[in-house]
């Protein structure tokens, strides 16, 4: 299972990451919701942390969730590449 996102920073910068099966269950153990129930009404909280998840697997950040969304003005789904 593949999840590709993108991630715009306050700064203006912009990174391209994959969402993956082991960041879906950060998720759902976080939230205690089923990505499928929670794909019918998504939360912002949850996109930014669908973000987050794979940045923090990546090692991409050491923030914590909290102040890593300080820094991010948006998570945005992307088209998969083929």
């Amino acid at each position: 299972m593949e999840l590709p996102l993108i991630v715009h920073y306050r700064s203006g910068e912009k990174e391209e990451i994959t969402g993956y099966a082991s960041d879906i269950i950060m998720f759902e153990d976080r939230f205690n919701i089923s990505f499928s129930k929670a794909a019918q009404d998504l939360r912002v909280t949850w996109l930014m942390y669908l973000g987050y998840a794979p940045m923090f697997a990546a090692k991409k950040t050491a923030l914590s969730f909290e102040d890593w969304s300080l820094t991010v003005s948006e998570v945005k789904t992307a088209t998969p590449k083929k």
